[in-house]
């Protein structure tokens, strides 16, 4: 933890007279993954993960997080003073922030790095209390610059999807401009990509304007070739020219566009339409042809993780000494193998033991635990292919005699709770929520609790987690869409034990028996542990899933 930072930043907030900072570490498109440049949370906290808002006070450090991260932070901020906020368990950000404040004080974002609905609700909050809500730019926004490396046409013909995409957008425009602020659909919209060491995300930083007859692009990254009507500017261009949009309607993500550009447009007499997730829901829809090339991908990592567990399995029975950060890295040297992987879609968990119940815990080079016989190896990772962008997560037993019935008996609640959800047939129009409730409850029958959701969207050579569907409680309003892929991820966490987690993705498609109805289609392939499974608890129907959908492997034979 850097107090000499947050010494710095309390001496500002002092001096204008701050009592509340929030610092959402986000950039102004908003991305889920973002530099390190915008990352308060690990410069500030050393905090690795990608959720987290840190806040400060005079006094004292907060940092609200959600349940994915709680183990990790209490390890964290052990004999540290931060006080942990979990999101989840207490009430949403601006509720917890009006119930503390006092009339008079003054609250503080940087309106570049957050959303303008949510600005909203954080301004409703301290206008009910009494309070100032102004904003802290360190000056960040203006000083970022994100590259200039070549791009990569991940399309045959990019004209041809070009126009296609865009013909679709401009087609249900509700404005006079159509404003792309978030750089994963700008990748999309081309077939451009970025492919770059150590970066999880392909997309790149662009900002896109589009009428009816032209676009322009912002960004500083070479296209591989032209597109038709698309005038390319520097990225540092963009505000220059957003001044001169004055009195029109402009369209746009509003969950995607940062509160000053808000401000920036509706200053100038523009109106500003929400899309209502329009083009969001356009990006999540893969072709046939996609979802045929996201199989291959999986295929590779098949071929990679069976080659990992074997070179596993037998250090592990020569005594070899290794650790969790050591397999991360065998891991991307099989990888590397695949002619048609690009890079990692994100960081690798690979957590040993007591460390898988963390539960996306990030293994470091100097802290990372030994790994040998007897224990449970929870491996979560993904890909991003010439063919797509895979997530897949497993556990393996290394052996050393038989795993603990508790472990088994988890093992095989969290695998029913996945065939639960995998062969649900479900109406169209249901919500995560409502298939988040299927795994959960299987899950639960069998004593496996989790407090993460049960799935996320996968983009297309894309963003691993695409919003805006997921399966999750959270969900009750964006319905499944046929062409979306999807991850089921059930699992169970025992502090101080282990973590279990199974996870494939899915394209979602249509019934063949009543199209009214939408099912799940299996894209990973890769079998599950018959040593961790308890058979006897799985119905005929349930054995006959797994036998074919991947099957079993027995985890002490190199396969």
């Amino acid at each position: 933890m850097s107090m000499d930072a947050i010494d710095e930043i309390r001496n500002r907030m002092a001096a204008e007279g701050i009592d509340w900072l929030i610092l959402f570490s986000a950039d102004p498109h908003l991305c889920e993954n973002v530099p390190d440049f915008f990352n308060e949370r690990k410069r500030l906290l050393g905090f690795r993960g990608s959720a987290g808002t840190v806040i400060l006070t005079p006094e004292k450090i907060f940092f609200r997080t959600d349940s994915r991260y709680y183990l990790e932070c209490e390890q964290l901020f052990e004999n540290r003073d931060v006080v942990l906020v979990k999101d989840g368990e207490e009430a949403p950000l601006p509720q917890w922030l009006g119930e503390r404040l006092t009339a008079g004080e003054t609250v503080a974002v940087n309106k570049s790095g957050i959303s303008h609905p949510f600005y909203r609700k954080l301004e409703l909050v301290c206008r009910e209390q009494k309070t100032d809500l102004t904003d802290f730019d360190s000056g960040r926004t203006q000083r970022f610059c994100p590259g200039s490396e070549p791009l990569d046409a991940v399309v045959k013909d990019p004209v041809r999807a070009f126009r296609k995409k865009i013909g679709l957008l401009r087609r249900d425009m509700k404005g006079d401009v159509l404003l792309l602020t978030a750089p994963d659909t700008i990748a999309w919209l081309t077939g451009f990509r970025l492919f770059r060491d150590a970066r999880e995300d392909v997309f790149f930083y662009s900002w896109a304007l589009i009428t009816s007859d032209r676009m322009e692009l912002f960004t500083d990254h070479p296209l591989p070739q032209e597109l038709p009507n698309v005038e390319i500017f520097p990225y540092g261009e963009f505000l220059s020219r957003l001044d001169s949009v004055c009195g029109l309607k402009i369209e746009c993500s509003l969950n995607d566009l940062n509160e000053n550009l808000f401000r920036f447009l509706t200053a100038r007499r523009n109106t500003v339409v929400d899309d209502r997730l329009r083009i969001r829901l356009m990006q999540t829809v893969k072709t046939r042809g996609e979802i045929a090339a996201v199989k291959k991908a999986a295929a590779a990592d098949k071929r990679v993780l069976l080659r990992f567990r074997r070179r596993l399995l037998e250090a592990v029975e020569a005594g070899e000494s290794f650790n969790e950060a050591d397999l991360s890295r065998l891991l991307e040297e099989l990888r590397r193998k695949e002619k048609s992987y690009r890079g990692a879609s994100f960081e690798t968990i690979a957590a040993f033991g007591e460390n898988g119940a963390v539960v996306h815990y990030k293994p470091e080079a100097e802290t990372a635990a030994a790994v040998g016989l007897g224990g449970l190896l929870l491996l979560d990772c993904g890909t991003h292919s010439v063919n797509g962008t895979t997530d897949i997560t497993r556990v393996f037993w290394t052996g050393g005699g038989d795993p603990p019935p508790q472990a088994v008996r988890d093992y095989t609640a969290v695998l029913k709770a996945h065939i639960a959800l995998a062969r649900t047939r479900f109406p169209q129009g249901t919500c995560g929520a409502a298939l988040d409730a299927v795994a959960r409850g299987e899950a639960r029958r069998g004593g496996a609790e989790y407090g993460h959701g049960t799935g996320h969207g996968v983009g297309w050579i894309n963003c691993v987690h695409e919003p805006p569907f997921s399966i999750s409680p959270s969900n009750e309003t964006v319905a499944a869409l046929p062409g979306m892929i999807v991850s089921i991820e059930p699992g169970c966490y025992r502090k101080g034990e282990y973590g279990i987690r199974l996870e494939n993705i899915y394209a979602v498609v249509r019934d063949e028996t009543d199209s009214g109805y939408l099912r799940f289609e299996r894209l990973t392939d890769f079998p599950f542990e018959s040593r961790l499974t308890d058979c006897s608890l799985l119905s005929d129907d349930e054995k006959k899933w797994v036998d074919e959908n991947g099957g079993f492997i027995d985890p002490l034979i190199p396969y």
